[in-house]
């Protein structure tokens, strides 16, 4: 069986809390992500349950 290739990659030093990260993704170096929800929702999708 052929693996698809799929990957994530999360730079260093980036603060990632209670968050559902999708496949082929890169997160850039000291991304904070889950600590300021109005600033998220300017740069992903933020539902009303989380």
């Amino acid at each position: 069986m052929r693996m698809p290739n799929i990957f994530t990659l999360i730079g260093e030093q980036c603060r990632i809390k209670g968050v559902i990260i999708d496949k082929d993704v890169i997160i850039p170096p000291k991304t904070e992500i889950g600590y300021a929800r109005a600033a998220d929702a300017k740069r992903f999708k933020v539902t009303e349950s989380a």
